[in-house]
């Protein structure tokens, strides 16, 4: 059996790379960054399995 390696996902990375160029002041940034947490949570809980 083939075991590939689960790579982070395009829009994850777009997501981090968006959170991490936004002002905190930006009326987005919150909504961005609860979309980010939840992604990533959602990928660490696929990974595992």
């Amino acid at each position: 059996m083939i075991v590939k390696k689960k790579e982070l996902p395009i829009y994850l990375q777009q997501l981090d790379a968006l959170n991490r160029r936004m002002y905190h002041e930006h009326p987005m940034w919150s909504i961005i960054e609860d979309s980010l947490y939840k992604s990533k949570a959602g990928y660490k809980s696929e990974k595992m399995l």
